[in-house]
This record gives structure tokens, C-alpha cells and sequence, in this order.
């Protein structure tokens, strides 16, 4: 199975979930080595050198949620968590010490996931170069399958962290959700197994009722282990047969069941109502069921006339948001998967305020239309030109698909059947099935999704708003076939990017070579400079980023408003003559896309592109400066959506605490901290958005554009000369501005009392100094004390203490607008626990100011990094930042002066003295504590 999960599948063809099964005439992957043990357990091995020296180790149960009973619920989510407290390899919490020591995190290398239908259960980008870790890791997946020691000490304090994993994640969203359950699932088991599942039960179930479950359901013909990565299949595949034979199947196995969802003849409705919810959505959702088998090449037919299908309305849908006068802000359509025997095909809306009955007749009216009309052939012809352009990049890029893709391909294959398939073969089976395309089979694929059977609508509405009805959904859709409506209509486009224009060229003046990186500097006729690396750890495209001092800091005021409103405005409404809908239209079979942004210090301008579109992108560059557009029409827009979004504000959990901390930190009288407010709101003037938009470029001598990847230099100098330096130059050279804005004390506490469904402590801690250097050095440090109060906030906050999922952590040493160290600690926890957590919090930054560090944790740390940079040096992002440091730093990151000494120098001395440049007299410290009311605590 084919999932669009890269970013820019995202943007070629808007479907979720895309799924293109195996054929007859098509083989599973030839590099997917597959086997099963005498004891029924599958194994997968897949080669990959997308991180070198590395590989990623799963273990796949076909198991979950579905399978517990009523007095069971949450069992399986809470096995998860005890993979991690005691195996007969491992005691305690020895595997995770284990791992830590070789540089892996918690969270990110070693993790799991539970839902319905599975638990998944990883080790990811192990170093197995180092001696044993191959083996260990393999080890480790045995114990997991089979060596789970249950202790119950270890169960109980693990009781705790579910408890607030549970409160972390009962946001407004996720309440609704579980309304939405016996609805979407037709009241079927599924609706009543959320995994997280239910706090009395896990609270208070028996040691033996974990054990028992762990026994019934983790065995070997429901469990499969996958390797990924840079391993000899041969030597791997002899090290699983001989670690997982080991294991013995289960005699008088309960039966696996595959639950089914009931079909439903009627529509069937739902309205989920919570006070904490700001923005309504609707979901239009028809069931239909999923087969457990290999498909076959009529299902790959059936597949891409469905896909196209939704891939043209969805381009209408965002044509027709960009509209003023429509009464939805944005609508898409999409097949997924909905439980293991049951897929779904769904319209998801969001309605302008008070709009709902008219944007859900407004979108389905589109469907209709659809499938009453079908398509035009400039639609079909995009549509078909964006899939290939998708498969050819999936084909180029194959080696670089990270362990994870791999693995989500491989999980499909043992859970669902559908095979990891050839990709050149599939595709080459698609392009024959293209060249006889059967523009009717589209317009019949699309016009099968609506059945009248197993109908649902979804309605997430607004508290004491106008929100769409059972019988308005009813009698909306029943009235559509009744409906006079119109063949769809489109304008024609030239094809030429540049229509009309004339570009006198440009030239490159000087050119500088950077041996210490083996980098170029050309410096353009009109003043500005490129920074160049060929960099080809990833084939086929490059990255661009221009950067200019000033930003937002040399406005006053009043100007601000509309300063902050640019970047909205001109991404959105597209360039030259050409709207945002006209542009995507004309670049269609290419990737070539840009965007800007102006922050407090600078002005931005980004590019990605595939190497044969660069020209494409400079073009875009080019239209930036010298033709940019904006839209009325969208500004209208944007600035209603905000004034409707204020009358719902308090609604919203997230704005009130933003607001209340800025409030609390910086006061109501800083003119350059405004609230976003109605009279913020008003301040924006569309003169003014255009006028500050053309001041921040309306050159680029002052721009440095920084550009990495794989594009030779002999291709890119003479784009930058026929574009880059046709761009007018300015003259002027600005800085920003440093308003040496802080904080209203240096010392700042208060209890924040709110309204919330769940009652939690949201806990923000911050300290601030802005008495240090900033350098490399001090730079490293940082990131290395955020990693060592991760490792003891993980260990006393959450492991001792039960107290929280996790806290946040972050030590960050800022340059601009004026150099400070910041380090900030956040949480969520249940309110009475919360000042004993922030007495450990303090207690534990005490123990650093005092040297109190183990040489254990900082060996951590210090190894964690190492493999980090390690692994990063496997993408161009790496020589990007290499780049620009060395240009804008004048240092080299990838010279071990510059990183591996400098950490394997770092003493607890070291740290010590370096917290002691943050905790001095001119420290900035705040303590600001979001609890519920104390209605809600009593």
C-alpha cells in the first residue's frame, strides 16, 4: 500500500491516503526479504542506506485496543508502557539505561505506539556498527514478544503516567472525537475502545489481568519482526531465526477476531458540543468495507480512477475557498482506512462562522455537480500529469525513504495483506492504464462513493451557535439530484510563467571559493550575494533561503499590524497576473515553490525545487520582487475570519492562555507586545500591507540567499544571472533594531485561574539572562544541559514520581535582537501534584548549580549528540547549515574542532559554571501556573 505521507505528494495530489494495492503482474519489493518461523511468527528484512551504519528494529502485534473486554479496557495501551519498566533481559528500567548510553532518546530512538488494531513497537536508527548492538537490539524484540516481567511495582508506579498521559491528551479535540466514536463506528466494539482507555480500570485492575492479556494475545501468529536499514539481509535474517524460534507458540490460542461495523440504512448523525471548542467542522463520511487480500490489478484501476477523481475536486474545492462571497474556509475530500475491515470515504468542511447548513450545500452541490458532469479535460490532463510527476519522484527518491516509510509499507503488508510492492513495475502497469484513460470511468468512480447506505454526518459545532441539523443534513442531500446545475468552468492559462515581460539580464560579477567547505560566493551584478554547496546526500532537488536585516523592528508601533499581516498576504495570493489557484495550475508537472516571511529581525524568502524545474523557481524568485500580487479578495477574507474568530475566543483554551501570559509577562502598555484584538484587528490596512511589503523587497542588494543541494554549478550560474541579477537592486543596507523590550519584574509568579473541561496544572517556568557571550561553545553547552534535565525530569518527574507524561524542556541561547540565554521547563499535571513537581524542577536545576551531575548522564548526552550529528550528515540540511554558519559565523560545523572536541571537553564543571551564567543577580525568572477554577477543584 502507497501512502502520500511525504510533503510534497501532499502538494502534487491532495488525497489522503492514497492506496494503489499489488496486481497480479506485480511482484511484493525485490529488496523485502520475507520468511515465517515453525512458530508462526513473520519476519521482514528490508536493506537501506538512507542513514549509513544504522538500522531500525520493530516489532509488530496484531494486537490492540479491539481486543480487550469491558473490564480490560486500556490493557493494551498499559502493556505498551510496561515494554519499558522490567524484560527478562532488561530489569527495570535497565533498557532504556542501555540505550542512553549508546546516544539513543527516549521518546524518539525507543518508543511504541497502541491504536485499535495493533501495537507497534520500535527502535530506531540503532548505531549497529557498534559492537553488539545488532544483536542487543534483536534481544530486545525477543523480550518484548515474550519476556515482559509485569512487576508490580513497577505496574503501579506506572499507573501514574497513564493517568496523565490521559490528561495531556483530553484536549477539546480529542473529547469530541470520543463523542464522534459510537456514530462514525455505527455502535459497534470500536466505539467503545478508545486505547487510552478507561482511568477506573486502569487505576485499579489486577496485576494477573495484565499478565493474563499479555499472555492471550502477545504470541507469535500475531506478532512480526522488521529490520530496516544498513544490514546483510543473510547474516540478519540467520540472527532471527535463531533468537525468535526460541520463542513457543501458544497452545489453545483464543481466536483473533476482525470485528466488522454493521451496515447502516439510514443517514446517521452526531452533533459533539464542547465548551472548549472555537473553530466548527463537518464531515461527510460513507463506510465501506475492506478485504484482507492481495489486489489485484482491476483494484489498481479502480484505485486511480477514484483518486483522480477526488484529486480534480479537490483543486475546484480550493479554487472556489479563494472565492469572497463562499461560506466555507476550506474543504477536501479523501479515501482512508477506518478499521481493519472497514474503509471510509470522507468530505471534511470547515464552515465560515454562523454558515454551516450553506457550506455543507455549497460543498456537496460541487460533489454533484461532479458527478452529474465529470471533468474537463485541462482537469484531467493536470491531474494525470501530477501522478506521474508524483511516481517519478517516489521512484528517484526510493533510497532515501527514511526506516519509518518502510516500515509503515511493511506493516500494511503483515496487518492488511497489501503487499510492499515494485514501484517502477506498478508504475509502469499504471502508465499503460493511463494511455487508454476513460475520462467516463472517472466521473462512475466518483459517483460509487455515494451510496445510500452507511451514510454519516459529523458536526463538531460551537456552543450556542446556529449549527447544522439532522433534517437540514437530510433534506440537503436528498434535494441534490433535483438540483439545476451547470457544467463546470474554467479559465485558460498561458503556460508561460514570464507572459509578456521583458528581463534584461543580469551577470555574475565576482566570484569567491571556499575551500575550507568547498563552497562558492558569487556576488551578482546588482549587489547581491549567493552563497553555493553542491550537496547530493539527496538526489535530485535544492533548497533556497534569502535572508535581509530590518523586519518587523524598524516599524513603529502602529505599523506593526500590517507589517505581521505580510507573509499572509503575499503567499496567498500568487504572483505577477497569475492568482494562487492560476499559479499552481501553470507549474503543474513541476516543483518549484516559494515563500516569505518578514520576523522582528529580517525579511525571509524560501525555495524548493526539483533540479529540472530550477528555472521555474528562479522565475518565481524573479516575480517576488519585481511583480508581486496581492489579493483583495483574500485580504477580505482573512481579515473576516479573524473578526469572526475573536467572537469565539474565549472559547478557545490555547488563545486565553496566550493571551493571559503575555498579559502576565509583559503587561498591556508595551505598544510593540499588542494583543491580537479587535483593535488590532483594524490597525491592518491593506495600503499599508502592500506598501511595507514592497520596502521589505523591492531589492536585493542587501539579500544573502543561501543555496544547497543537487544542482551543478555549470546549471545554476546562468540562472542566477538570467534572473537573480535582473533583479533591481536597492542601494541600502539596513539592520534591526534591538527595542530592549523585557519583562514587567525580574521576578515574576502567579496562579492563573480558567475554565477547563479536564481539570490539569498547565505549568510554565522560565529563566533568562542576557549577561553571556554567544558563541559555539556556549551554543553546544546549551543543548546539552536541555538534554541532561530532559534525562532527569524523565526520571523524577515522570518515572518516581507518576507526576506527569512528560515536561518539556528547552535551553536555547538567542543572538538577536540582543544575545540571551533562555531556559524553559513546561508540564501538564494533575492540580494538587503540581507545586511538589515544581519543587522537584527547582531542586533538580539546584543539583546542576552545584556540580551534582553524574558522569553517567552527561556520557549520555554527550554520545546522544555525537550520533545525531552523525545521523544528519546523511541529508543536505546538514551542508546547508554548514553553509550559512560558515558565511554568516565565519566557522566550519563539520570540523571536529567545532563539535566533537568541544563536547568531548564538556566536564560537570563545565555545565556547572555555564548555569551559573544564567542563575546571577541580573536573571530574569518567571513561574506562571494555569489551574482550573476552583469551582472545578472542589
Amino acid at each position: 500500500m502507497l501512502k502520500y505521507s511525504l510533503i510534497l505528494l501532499a502538494i502534487l495530489l491532495p488525497i489522503s491516503n492514497m492506496s494503489i494495492a499489488q496486481s497480479r503482474h506485480l511482484s511484493t519489493h525485490k529488496n523485502l526479504k520475507t520468511g515465517v518461523l515453525k512458530n508462526g511468527m513473520t519476519y521482514y528484512i528490508y536493506p537501506s542506506k538512507v542513514v549509513e551504519n544504522t538500522a531500525s528494529f520493530f516489532l509488530i502485534q496484531n494486537v490492540g485496543a479491539i481486543l480487550e473486554e469491558d473490564n480490560q479496557q486500556g490493557l493494551a495501551h498499559f502493556l505498551e508502557h510496561m515494554a519499558f519498566n522490567g524484560t527478562k533481559h532488561f530489569k527495570g528500567k535497565s533498557l532504556l539505561d542501555f540505550y542512553e548510553k549508546h546516544g539513543l532518546v527516549f521518546g524518539t530512538n525507543i518508543n511504541a505506539y497502541t491504536s485499535f488494531d495493533e501495537t507497534v513497537y520500535n527502535l530506531s536508527s540503532i548505531p549497529i556498527q557498534e559492537e553488539g548492538m545488532l544483536d542487543a537490539s534483536l534481544l530486545v524484540m525477543a523480550d518484548w514478544a515474550d519476556g515482559l516481567t509485569l512487576d508490580p511495582k513497577e505496574i503501579d508506579a506506572e499507573r501514574g503516567v497513564v493517568k496523565e498521559e490521559w490528561r495531556t491528551s483530553n484536549s477539546a479535540g480529542y473529547r469530541v472525537y470520543e463523542m464522534m466514536l459510537p456514530t462514525l463506528y455505527n455502535h459497534s466494539k470500536y466505539a467503545q475502545r478508545p486505547p487510552i482507555g478507561d482511568m477506573d480500570v486502569v487505576e485499579n485492575f489486577s496485576y494477573d489481568a495484565l499478565r493474563d492479556f499479555y499472555h492471550n494475545w502477545y504470541r507469535t501468529d500475531l506478532q512480526t519482526i522488521a529490520v530496516v536499514g544498513d544490514v546483510d539481509v543473510a547474516l540478519v535474517e540467520q540472527k532471527i531465526i535463531a533468537q525468535f524460534s526460541k520463542i513457543k507458540p501458544i497452545k489453545n490460542a483464543k481466536h483473533r477476531p476482525n470485528i466488522t461495523i454493521d451496515k447502516a440504512a439510514k443517514l446517521a448523525y452526531n452533533l459533539a458540543l464542547d465548551k472548549e471548542i472555537s473553530t466548527a467542522s463537518i464531515s461527510y463520511v460513507v463506510r465501506f468495507p475492506k478485504a484482507l487480500k492481495t489486489k489485484t490489478s482491476e483494484d489498481l484501476e479502480e484505485a486511480l480512477y477514484r483518486d483522480l477523481a477526488l484529486a480534480m475536486v479537490n483543486s475546484r474545492l480550493e479554487d472556489l475557498r479563494q472565492e469572497e462571497d463562499v461560506p466555507f474556509l476550506k474543504a477536501f475530500a479523501y479515501i482512508g482506512s477506518l478499521a481493519r475491515l472497514s474503509n471510509q470515504f470522507g468530505i471534511k468542511l470547515y464552515p465560515k462562522l454562523g454558515k454551516q447548513a450553506a457550506a455543507f450545500a455549497f460543498v456537496m452541490t460541487e460533489f454533484e455537480r461532479a458527478k452529474r458532469h465529470g471533468f474537463l479535460a485541462s482537469e484531467i490532463d493536470r491531474a494525470v500529469s501530477n501522478l506521474k510527476l508524483g511516481y517519478e519522484f517516489r521512484i528517484e527518491k526510493e533510497a532515501e525513504l527514511s526506516h519509518d516509510h518502510i516500515l509503515t509499507k511493511i506493516k500494511h503488508q503483515y496487518l492488511d495483506k497489501e503487499n510492499m510492492l515494485d514501484l517502477k513495475a506498478e508504475y509502469e502497469l499504471l502508465t499503460e492504464m493511463l494511455a487508454g484513460l476513460n475520462p467516463q470511468k472517472i466521473q462512475k468512480a466518483l459517483s460509487d462513493l455515494f451510496t445510500s447506505e452507511n451514510r454519516v454526518v459529523l458536526v463538531t459545532g460551537i456552543v450556542g451557535e446556529d449549527n447544522l441539523t439532522k433534517s437540514e443534513a437530510e433534506q440537503l442531500l436528498d434535494k441534490m439530484q433535483y438540483l439545476n446545475l451547470e457544467a463546470y468552468q474554467e479559465d485558460s492559462i498561458t503556460t508561460n510563467l514570464l507572459d509578456g515581460l521583458q528581463i534584461t539580464k543580469g551577470s555574475i560579477t565576482k566570484e569567491i571559493y571556499h575551500p575550507t567547505i568547498d563552497a562558492y560566493t558569487f556576488v551578482l551584478s546588482n549587489g547581491c550575494k549567493v552563497h553555493y554547496k553542491f550537496a547530493n546526500k539527496n538526489k535530485g532537488d535544492f533548497y533556497i533561503t534569502g535572508e535581509s536585516d530590518g523586519g518587523s523592528s524598524i516599524y513603529k508601533p502602529a505599523d506593526l499590524p500590517s507589517v505581521n499581516f505580510i507573509s499572509s498576504l503575499a503567499n496567498g495570493s500568487g504572483l505577477y497576473k497569475y492568482t494562487n489557484s492560476q499559479l499552481n495550475k501553470l507549474l503543474t508537472g513541476k516543483v518549484a515553490r516559494i515563500g516569505m516571511g518578514v520576523s522582528e529581525t529580517k525579511e525571509t524568502l524560501t525555495g524548493y525545487a526539483l533540479t529540472k524545474d530550477a528555472a521555474a523557481l528562479f522565475q518565481q524568485f524573479y516575480l517576488k520582487f519585481t511583480q508581486p500580487r496581492f489579493d483583495q479578495v483574500l485580504f477580505n477574507r482573512t481579515i473576516n475570519k479573524l473578526q469572526k474568530r475573536l467572537q469565539t475566543k474565549e472559547y478557545d483554551i490555547r488563545a486565553v492562555k496566550r493571551d493571559s501570559l503575555q498579559k502576565t509577562i509583559y503587561g498591556t502598555k508595551l505598544p510593540r507586545m499588542p494583543l491580537r484584538d479587535s483593535t488590532y484587528i483594524e490597525a491592518i490596512a491593506m495600503e499599508k500591507v502592500i506598501s511595507f511589503y514592497k520596502e521589505r523587497f523591492s531589492g536585493v542588494s542587501d539579500f544573502d540567499f543561501f543555496i544547497v543541494g543537487d544542482i551543478s554549478k555549470e546549471v545554476l550560474k546562468p540562472l542566477l544571472g538570467q534572473f537573480m541579477a535582473a533583479i533591481p537592486a536597492n542601494g541600502t543596507k539596513e539592520t534591526y533594531v534591538d527595542h530592549k523590550l523585557n519583562w514587567q519584574s525580574k521576578k515574576l509568579e502567579k496562579d492563573i485561574y480558567i475554565a477547563m473541561k479536564t481539570p490539569k496544572a498547565d505549568v510554565r517556568m522560565k529563566w533568562k539572562t542576557a549577561t553571556i557571550a554567544h558563541t559555539n561553545r556556549n551554543t553546544i553547552l546549551a543543548q546539552v544541559l536541555t538534554d541532561i534535565l530532559r534525562l532527569r525530569f524523565t526520571e523524577t518527574l515522570r518515572e518516581e514520581e507518576g507526576g506527569t507524561y512528560g515536561a518539556s524542556v528547552s535551553c536555547r541561547l538567542y543572538e538577536r535582537p540582543k544575545v540571551s540565554l533562555e531556559l524553559a521547563v513546561s508540564f501538564d499535571c494533575d492540580p494538587t501534584a503540581s507545586k511538589k513537581l515544581i519543587q522537584i524542577v527547582v531542586r533538580e536545576i539546584e543539583k546542576i548549580k552545584r556540580g551534582d551531575i553524574t558522569e553517567t548522564d552527561l556520557d549520555k548526552t554527550i554520545k546522544s549528540h555525537l550520533k545525531s550529528r552523525l545521523d544528519r550528515k546523511n541529508y543536505n540540511h546538514f551542508f546547508y547549515s554548514q553553509l550559512r554558519t560558515y558565511i554568516t559565523k565565519d566557522y566550519n560545523i563539520d570540523s571536529p574542532s567545532n563539535f566533537e572536541q568541544i563536547l568531548d571537553s564538556i566536564t560537570v564543571k563545565d555545565l556547572q559554571e555555564f548555569v551559573g551564567k544564567l542563575f546571577n543577580e541580573d536573571m530574569y525568572a518567571y513561574k506562571i501556573v494555569f489551574y482550573p477554577l476552583q469551582s472545578q477543584l472542589e
